[in-house]
């Protein structure tokens, strides 16, 4: 009985977490990417320990361990994407951008 309150508790709080982005969208409000990514942290806090148990059992130092590491390399590759996009967007010049989108949409001058 008591995992099947922990799922609904995590449910409930799920779906709150997600209906308070949505209104801060739709009412436009002027803090709603901060607002955003608080309740999008709380979510995951949700996820983690209403649904994977991460907290619970005799393996928590393990899957605890696994999961810093799965964070580690999601923020490694998140940030070296950005990195190389930034990298080569400011080393490409105006008109090698164009010659590309020519190039690319088979425009011929």
């Amino acid at each position: 009985m008591s995992t099947f309150k922990s799922y609904l508790t995590g449910f409930l709080l799920s779906i709150a977490f997600t209906l308070g982005a949505y209104f801060a969208v739709t009412n436009q409000l002027n803090s709603a990417l901060p607002i955003i990514l608080g309740l999008a942290f709380l979510q995951l806090v949700v996820q983690i320990f209403f649904f994977l148990h991460v907290h619970k059992g005799a393996d928590r130092i393990w899957n605890s361990t696994v999961l810093i590491s799965t964070l580690g390399v999601v923020f490694i590759l998140i940030a070296g994407s950005i990195w190389i996009m930034t990298h080569l967007n400011y080393h490409m010049t105006p008109m090698q951008m164009q010659e590309h989108v020519i190039k690319d949409e088979g425009i011929h001058k």
